[in-house]
């Protein structure tokens, strides 16, 4: 009977090394329904630009088996500066029953008037339910979010730009070669608009060509147009060759950084050229 005793014990042993450490209901979670936590859906940052991010919408998740119906609690947590008059309201976060996704909402005053980002976390600090946790105690869950909102993006545009164009259909990614500096000079009477000197860079041709004697020459200047959407239209200068066709891009102005997906003629072949501005 001892022996048998023994056996027992080591297969009992055995059978618990065996639980995944991903099981989301190991051992302390099984016996009560409602218990579990709660975290959000992604440890992805977010960013917002003011005046043209309203709302941010954050997901967060409750990892339980039962849900009776629970509020999340949660705060803002290390702001970089003061963001009383940044953050007009914030929601609360209720699961109704058997819903397990809730939606935190911050809403951005869209006629703020800050310089500069403004940082800070979003931190899942408890529930409701007193068997529901924000997170698990190895620090395993999500409970923070990191939150940046930016001015908006007519301040935070600059002037002098470190760019690269690349080439993706020729596999040119990240060529050193194809690395410039590039300037975006304000058009007269406008907000939202930048001559830019060159939109792929003074030697693109030369350097796409092998041919050094093309160096400063076919430089595309083009026109930048920000929209309020952070998208952005690429003009062609008035009395430029129609080989330089334009396009379109993005601006992210928490970063300052402009991708230009442009078009173009001059080559032989369908393949466009996507540029990246970085502000320094």
């Amino acid at each position: 009977m001892k022996r048998f005793n023994k056996i027992f014990t080591v297969l009992f042993a055995l059978s618990l090394s065996f639980v995944s450490c991903d099981d989301s209901y190991d051992l302390g979670y099984d016996a009560i329904p409602d218990s579990g936590w709660v975290e959000f859906s992604s440890a992805d940052p977010v960013e917002a630009v003011v005046g043209v991010t309203r709302y941010l919408d954050i997901t967060v998740n409750l990892d339980s088996k039962l849900n009776n119906g629970i509020e999340v609690f949660y705060e803002i947590q290390n702001p970089s500066s003061d963001i009383g008059g940044l953050i007009v309201s914030q929601s609360e976060l209720m699961m109704s029953s058997d819903e397990f996704t809730g939606t935190l909402t911050l809403e951005v005053n869209p006629n703020s008037t800050i310089t500069d980002n403004v940082t800070f976390d979003l931190v899942l600090t408890g529930t409701s339910n007193n068997n529901v946790a924000a997170g698990l105690v190895d620090g395993s869950k999500v409970i923070t979010k990191s939150v940046s909102i930016c001015p908006t993006q007519i301040l935070a545009v600059g002037t002098d730009y470190a760019a690269i164009a690349d080439t993706p259909d020729l596999d040119i990614v990240g060529d050193s070669d194809f690395a410039y500096d590039a300037t975006l000079t304000p058009v007269e009477g406008f907000d939202n608009k930048w001559a830019l000197d060159s939109a792929w860079g003074p030697n693109y041709v030369a350097g796409l060509t092998g041919n050094s004697s093309f160096e400063g020459m076919f430089t595309y200047p083009v026109i930048v147009v920000l929209n309020e959407d952070s998208t952005v239209s690429i003009e062609i200068e008035p009395g430029q060759p129609a080989y330089y066709t334009g396009g379109s891009g993005t601006y992210d102005g928490c970063n300052d950084t402009f991708v230009l997906n442009l078009t173009q003629d001059l080559f032989n072949g369908d393949f466009g050229i996507q540029t990246t501005l970085v502000g320094k």
